[in-house]
């Protein structure tokens, strides 16, 4: 339940490059499985998992 005029958060918009995404999980103890992106590689969809 909401409360009325409470706010709900559906998206987040921002420009993050493969390298730093990389670095990013490793810090957090993930590796980067697999980077999809559309033809223009202006977006992208990563697949995580724990550092092995």
């Amino acid at each position: 339940q909401f409360a009325a005029g409470e706010e709900m958060r559906t998206e987040i918009s921002a420009k993050f490059r493969r390298d730093r995404v990389e670095a990013e999980l490793a810090d957090a103890g993930l590796e980067l499985r697999h980077w999809w992106t559309d033809a223009g590689g202006d977006f992208a969809l990563s697949l995580s998992f724990p550092a092995a």
